[in-house]
């Protein structure tokens, strides 16, 4: 059995800087070398609050107290190479998806990933691998696409050609512009409309929550405000693209209307479900598994 504790620790510097991953033995050695100290802000990946080491009941398992110092040399004590950083952070458990050391638990899947699963935007630290970041973001962009093609595009494609042959080109070309602005009005409601989750979400296994609470349904003014970057040229392309890089998943309109999009339990269970027969299958039993819930996950800053 291995605890997913033992790895997968980040360190937050006197300097500002954050350092790791690292495993929970790296940290003691630094510890007991006076590269760090008790007071020295940690924090696990699947955690999203850092907190002092000496709070963590990690001190209780070193031999030589005596050594500790008040403040930090990371700095100076961090390896330059990528290959001796990584030496730091490899694990005794093999990788949920590639048979290479874990360095990393997601909280999505609940596996351990390696550094090739690790997704890399410039410094900052996710609370998921790669390959659960680009499944979130790759079903909600299908689902943004078929909403688009349900609500608006296919409702102008219907009315237009009867419009046209029974009313002629002017007085039909006026139909249709007019269920196309329906349809738009419809599309921006969508996710309150359908309870949270427009069809596309929905299918998926998505919908869309307030950030205070995690739970509460998005209303209709957070789903109007969310959607206006849908409607500004060129910036649309930026906000679509954002959650991708983004640890929280969140696009410009989140932001701005306060939302989450986060997935069902009952999507959620299967993803863990397919991890276990995956570790199984390895001989892999893993401890100290995330329980982050999507409402937790909704309401982290």
């Amino acid at each position: 059995m291995t605890s997913l504790r033992d790895f997968g620790w980040w360190i937050q510097s006197t300097d500002d800087e954050l350092y790791g991953p690292v495993t929970k033995q790296t940290l003691l050695r630094f510890l007991t070398e006076g590269a760090i100290s008790p007071n020295t802000q940690v924090r696990h990946c699947s955690e999203t609050e850092f907190t002092p080491i000496a709070d963590l009941g990690m001190l209780t398992d070193l031999g030589t107290p005596a050594k500790l110092r008040s403040g930090d040399t990371f700095s100076t004590s961090w390896p330059k190479k990528t290959k001796d950083r990584l030496a730091l952070a490899v694990s005794d458990v093999e990788c949920t998806y590639h048979r290479k050391p874990a360095i990393l638990s997601c909280i999505r899947c609940q596996g351990a990933y390696c550094n090739k699963c690790q997704l890399k935007k410039g410094k900052k630290t996710y609370l998921m691998c790669k390959k659960c970041q680009a499944s979130l973001y790759n079903r909600r962009s299908l689902a943004y696409f078929l909403d688009g093609f349900a609500l608006n595009l296919l409702p102008v494609i219907g009315a237009a050609f009867p419009a046209i042959i029974l009313l002629g080109p002017e007085q039909g070309s006026a139909v249709v512009n007019l269920v196309s602005f329906l349809g738009l009005g419809l599309f921006l409601v969508r996710d309150p409309l359908f309870g949270g989750a427009g069809p596309g979400k929905r299918l998926f296994g998505l919908k869309v929550v307030s950030h205070q609470d995690g739970t509460t349904p998005v209303t209709y003014a957070q789903g109007f405000v969310r959607c206006l970057a849908h409607l500004i040229p060129i910036f649309n392309l930026v906000d679509a693209s954002s959650p991708y890089s983004d640890p929280l998943q969140r696009r410009y309109g989140d932001h701005w209307a306060k939302t989450r999009v986060i997935e069902t339990d009952g999507q959620l269970a299967k993803v863990q479900w397919k991890t276990e027969q995956r570790l199984e299958k390895k001989g892999i039993e893993l401890t100290d598994v995330s329980s982050m819930t999507p409402a937790e996950f909704a309401r982290t800053d």
